[in-house]
């Protein structure tokens, strides 16, 4: 550098200077260009976000009306850490909306008569029960003075520190389902006596039938046996007056001939109707059994 004029010295002073300028320049364009970049990135990553927490919000929303529609709410706890449950929780439990559950309130709630063996329940789940695996417990709470009838579905996950790490569960006021499911068993019942009563009319029935039949059958089988003992002589009879009109009769005798002969024809068909009514009325019996479908045995 020593060995050149100050003209030269200068001239690669300024092409030093303006390549530095116009490497600075380039510098301060990309890094504009990155800087436009990443403002456009964030405001991205915020709708993103605002996206996100509405829907997360929304969803939210959906999940609280489906536990009321169902009348189940949810709870959770970390060891160490409060109590923790879903909105729903205190409604179900008549609890106030702004008191925080624990397990005095919930105590309070519980039906005098279920205590005891909720209290054991909870010490058996907490020290016996198998991790990750549900248990369901059932029991009375009074809720403004009404009874109503709960399920706790929970399951707790351990490790080497204490006895749990979580507790997950749920609850589900089931009292409308237990109403039902006692209707529905009272129907059965019902309908079980029904078909013993239907069954044991049907039986019956049936019996008063058979010995109808056999109280018809005896009365055909005696009438048949008396016609055939009357008709027997009487078509003698009949004969004998048929043959005496082919004879040589006076007027008188043939009036008391013909009188004869008229008697016994009315007697004979007198037998014939005598025979034929049990008959008739075995038939109508037999119709109105079937109308009431009692199958012969």
């Amino acid at each position: 550098m020593n060995d050149i004029s100050a003209s030269e010295r200068i001239a690669i002073l300024e092409r030093r200077l303006r390549r530095a300028t116009v490497a600075r320049e380039g510098a301060e364009s990309i890094l504009e260009r990155r800087s436009r970049e990443l403002v456009y990135l964030n405001e991205k990553l915020s709708a993103r976000e605002d996206e996100l927490v509405r829907r997360l919000g929304e969803e939210t929303q959906h999940l609280l009306y489906a536990q009321r529609t169902a009348e189940i709410a949810t709870f959770h706890r970390k060891r160490g850490e409060a109590f923790f449950a879903s909105p729903e929780f205190n409604r179900l439990l008549g609890l106030p909306a702004d008191q925080r559950p624990n397990e005095q309130a919930l105590l309070q709630v519980i039906h005098p008569l279920d205590r005891e063996r909720m209290l054991r329940a909870e010490k058996d789940f907490y020290q016996h029960a198998p991790a990750n695996t549900e248990m369901a417990y059932e029991c009375r709470i009074l809720k403004a003075g009404e009874k109503r009838w709960l399920r706790w579905v929970m399951r707790r996950e351990n490790d080497d520190e204490g006895p749990f790490l979580y507790v997950f569960g749920s609850v589900q006021d089931i009292t409308g389902q237990r109403r039902a499911d006692r209707h529905a068993r009272a129907m059965a019942l019902i309908a079980d006596r029904r078909v013993k009563q239907l069954t044991r009319v049907r039986d019956e029935l049936a019996a008063s039938r058979q010995e109808a039949e056999q109280a018809y059958r005896a009365k055909s089988q005696f009438l048949a046996m008396m016609s055939h003992d009357i008709r027997t002589p009487l078509n003698g009879l009949l004969g004998m007056t048929d043959m005496l009109a082919l004879g040589e009769l006076n007027a008188a005798q043939r009036e008391r001939l013909d009188v004869a002969h008229e008697a016994a024809t009315q007697l004979h068909r007198q037998i014939e109707d005598i025979v034929q009514l049990p008959k008739n009325h075995q038939w109508l019996a037999v119709d109105v059994l079937n109308a009431y479908n009692v199958v012969p045995q």
